[in-house]
């Protein structure tokens, strides 16, 4: 357009920054900016706000910020909302710019709106910000916004992501007509919280009201039907996946059923939900080699990362996750270093799960300096990697070696818990250390650790 010499009005650009927005491509969006102010619409408030919420939502906070400054109406409420609901879906733990941003709206007196706080709850949310939310809460409240049912369920997702399930669910008995969202933050929310025969009861309380599963809720349920190893009741669901035709092409509620069928242990029909299946992607092969190797078919694992690579499927971040201990349990070093090296040129790494994997994988195939390499050379460490440090350690003897990587780990910000220090207490046993098993035995004391059933390994 801009070469022929057709026209542009706001219109045109409001499109363009609405897909540069899902794109989330920053160079992209730069383009469309300088384009914007060659055609002179810089000044134009709409677009303007449209441009903050482009920006945040390509991870260019400061490019919002700046362009936020120069809005001339930052005392109506749209600027602030793309501003915030950009700061929330930018994918980053950006919680103190979204609180920031709320208090400086109350603070300048914005009249806040239904789209404001269903973002800024979205936030607490993501954060477990419990207390932000209880003050929220009462702000709903005092500007008569509760009886919002968007916001209500907003409210039931904060609750439950914060461990409040008791409080989620008063919200949820207080609203008076109950849509498909509600309905679903319920059931995402029992999941999430790990009370599986709830979610369930929910879903079954749902459908006698007469309403019935989305693929949403259908995504949700079928890992929490695996869970609890139900798999008649996920035959029932998979007979409604069926029927409704259409949520069986999709290829998440696919990759969901066959996770659902492996952990269930029927791995037959979780192979035959693949090979039946039309189109796949990484997600549905990671399931189908997860599948293989909870349900303890190891080498056929391994073969399914070959196949996947021959359909032309690269495998994620997820799958080499899933890879890797398979590696560490046959004790293939040489799988394990082609899994490493694919790692290393994926740029997977650095991530500390996937650098911990490796430790131990290497540390079972007996070649501990590339374990203390890795260890070494990780910018970030956790606690699963100094305990995995030092059962690399004692795996291969070096128990000594071990108890040094103890010391440094208390001389850390991190401090051992339950699992490092049953560890500590199976190198006691071995090394006979009486002095060395009182005070780890302090430590457990000190930490409450006693209640826990430690099994020695």
């Amino acid at each position: 357009m801009d070469q022929q010499g057709i026209p542009v009005n706001p219109t045109t650009f409001s499109a363009l920054i609405a897909a540069c927005t899902r794109l989330k491509s920053l160079t992209k969006a730069k383009e469309i900016h300088t384009h914007l102010r060659i055609n002179g619409l810089q000044n134009n408030e709409f677009l303007r706000t449209k441009l903050v919420h482009m920006y945040t939502s390509c991870g260019s906070i400061e490019d919002a910020k700046r362009l936020f400054d120069e809005c001339t109406s930052t005392a109506t409420v749209y600027p602030w909302n793309a501003l915030i609901r950009g700061t929330v879906i930018s994918g980053k733990k950006r919680y103190g710019d979204v609180l920031s941003a709320y208090q400086e709206m109350r603070v300048n007196g914005v009249e806040l709106n239904e789209y404001t706080f269903s973002n800024v709850i979205k936030s607490f949310a993501g954060a477990s910000a419990l207390k932000q939310g209880f003050k929220t809460h009462a702000i709903m409240i005092k500007n008569g916004m509760i009886s919002s049912s968007v916001l209500r369920t907003s409210l039931i997702d904060m609750y439950f992501k914060c461990g409040k399930t008791r409080l989620a669910h008063n919200m949820f008995e207080e609203l008076l007509e109950r849509d498909i969202v509600a309905w679903g933050a319920m059931i995402a929310g029992f999941a999430h919280n790990r009370r599986q025969w709830e979610a369930l009861d929910y879903v079954r309380w749902m459908v006698s009201e007469g309403m019935y599963p989305n693929s949403v809720i259908i995504t949700t349920i079928l890992p929490v039907i695996g869970e609890v190893w139900s798999r008649r009741l996920g035959q029932e669901v998979h007979c409604y996946v069926l029927k409704m035709k259409g949520y069986a092409r999709e290829l998440s509620i696919q990759s969901g059923l066959i996770d659902m069928y492996c952990k269930c242990g029927d791995m037959g029909s979780g192979r035959r939900v693949f090979y039946g299946s039309r189109e796949r992607n990484v997600v549905s092969w990671t399931a189908l080699i997860s599948g293989y190797v909870s349900n303890g078919r190891l080498d056929q694992a391994l073969r399914s990362v070959v196949w996947m690579q021959q359909e032309g499927y690269r495998p994620d971040v997820v799958t080499v996750a899933t890879v890797i201990p398979v590696c560490t349990k046959l004790k293939t070093l040489k799988h394990g270093k082609e899994i490493h090296a694919f790692s290393v040129k994926k740029l997977f790494l650095p991530n500390v799960s996937l650098t911990t994997s490796l430790m131990k994988m290497y540390s079972k195939c007996g070649v501990l300096d590339y374990s203390v390499k890795l260890f070494d050379g990780m910018e970030a460490r956790n606690v699963i990697a100094w305990t995995a440090m030092i059962d690399s350690y004692v795996e291969n003897g070096c128990i000594y070696e071990a108890l040094n990587v103890f010391r440094f780990m208390q001389w850390s910000k991190h401090r051992p818990d339950s699992v490092t220090m049953a560890r500590m207490l199976s190198i006691c046993i071995k090394i006979k250390t009486l002095k060395f098993g009182k005070e780890i035995h302090g430590h457990i004391l000190k930490k409450d650790f006693e209640s826990i059933p430690f099994r020695f390994i």
